[in-house]
């Protein structure tokens, strides 16, 4: 028990204070750069397992003592084990014994990526309360400590000229990383966030350092300074290159910048984020990937969890740049139950209403207003036309998940084209006739 005690009350290693800023600054180093031997797709294309690993890393916080701790790292040391001998299969088409020189960088990616809760007192804790010989005994487990150490000392004392970058030009041959960009080499941001990712890798040492540092002051700007601040803080530079990487994390993995413009129920910050960075932006970017609950949530999430009055808005405005309505966060859940959970009826029948797959008129044959409204709040034209043969003839059960297919046949006896208000005059269904003529978005309602 005094043990446990002197965990709780722990003092950071002073030789390690600012790690946990240290190795959010430092993110942007991909597992290529580490010196891996063989080929690894984007960071963002790996497989779910490192996320898993990550997690595991980030629930040292939580095991009470020695074993227990010891017990997480060896699932941890298995599961990063297991995930680099997946990559090697996938670039080298065979598999291999992982040696010691692939898992070392895989080690030090993982804590970077992870940047574990309170990782130097949990380290400071094994080191002061484990019998001296007892490593030694625990194999995997040891071998992961000596590592965790081994990334924590390399993120602190970070040579520039120890990474390394491919110089595709060149046959992948593995390169000094530049501790500066040419004048005349320099990569400008334009385009999507492949462009933004080609950027990143472009970056010097310390430029990226340099980047997330006005990236962090940006994110945090969102709740201090007005909408024209942060605005000039999410440009480019005037020639070009990136202020900001858009989609970065904050230090405690708990926030980016969309996420926290979502949070701050601003929707001109909202807007002025999207805008400004455009396409280099990745709306879809979770927060605390392995860390929660929550977990593993995307901005859209966020806005249909809200109960704020902007919630609606910020819905909108997220699906209008491509947000993805499906996922689902690291409990299972996805927006859709998130805005059910807390009643916020009005957003829940956006996400519902798909306009990917459905229409105006699937949703006035289904006699589903709740459809109607959902797709009339995400810009549906209320005198747009369609082919009455091709609609009529669709099979029920492709128009509604909400009605499950309950059908009204009366406009059958219309030829040609047809909209939803003559759809719904057909019907007799004055619930959908008033909804379409009291919407306000539309500038005419066309019958003829």
């Amino acid at each position: 028990s005094s043990a446990i005690r002197a965990f709780h009350g722990a003092p950071e290693n002073l030789k390690w204070a600012g790690l946990p800023e240290r190795l959010a600054a430092l993110r942007f180093i991909s597992l290529s750069r580490l010196g891996l031997s063989f080929a690894v797709p984007k960071d963002r294309d790996m497989g779910d397992e490192w996320i898993f690993a990550q997690t595991l890393l980030s629930r040292m916080c939580e095991a009470e003592s020695v074993w227990g701790m010891l017990e997480i790292l060896t699932d941890a040391f298995r599961v990063i084990t297991a995930a680099t001998q997946k990559l090697q299969m996938k670039s080298c088409g065979k598999r291999e014994s992982v040696t010691a020189d692939d898992l070392m960088p895989a080690i030090i990616w993982t804590v970077i990526q992870a940047n574990p809760p309170n990782l130097a007192s949990r380290l400071w804790f094994l080191d002061h309360f484990t019998e001296p010989n007892l490593f030694i005994r625990t194999g995997e487990a040891g071998f992961m400590i000596a590592n965790l150490v081994a990334a924590v000392e390399f993120s602190l004392h970070l040579d520039p000229s120890s990474l390394t970058a491919l110089d595709t030009a060149d046959g992948g041959v593995v390169l000094p990383l530049k501790g500066g960009n040419d004048d005349d080499g320099v990569v400008r941001v334009s385009g999507d966030d492949e462009a933004m990712d080609s950027y990143l890798d472009s970056l010097s040492f310390e430029d990226a350092i340099k980047l997330n540092q006005r990236t962090q002051e940006c994110i945090a700007a969102v709740e201090t300074r007005d909408v024209n601040h942060l605005r000039r803080l999410c440009e480019n530079f005037p020639d070009g290159t990136a202020r900001i990487d858009p989609n970065a994390l904050r230090v405690d993995q708990k926030e980016t910048l969309l996420s926290a413009a979502v949070r701050s129920q601003s929707l001109s910050k909202l807007k002025s984020v999207l805008t400004t960075c455009g396409t280099r932006i990745r709306v879809d970017t979770r927060i605390s990937p392995c860390r929660g609950p929550p977990s593993r949530r995307t901005a859209l999430m966020i806005a249909a969890a809200s109960p704020g009055p902007q919630s609606k808005d910020m819905v909108l405005e997220l699906l209008s740049a491509g947000a993805e309505r499906l996922l689902r966060d690291g409990e299972g859940l996805s927006a859709d139950d998130l805005a059910r959970a807390i009643s916020n009826t009005e957003v829940l029948e956006i996400l519902r209403a798909d306009p990917r797959h459905l229409n105006l008129l699937d949703a006035i044959k289904a006699q589903d207003m709740s459809l109607a409204r959902g797709l009339l709040a995400q810009g549906a034209r209320v005198n747009e036309l369609f082919d009455s043969e091709d609609f009529l003839s669709r099979p029920p059960e492709s128009i509604s998940p909400i009605s499950g297919g309950k059908m009204m046949m009366g406009a059958d006896c219309l030829g040609g084209r047809l909209n939803a208000v003559m759809l719904a005059t057909s019907q007799l269904n004055l619930d959908a006739l008033r909804l379409l003529l009291a919407n306000k978005t539309q500038e005419k309602v066309d019958v003829n």
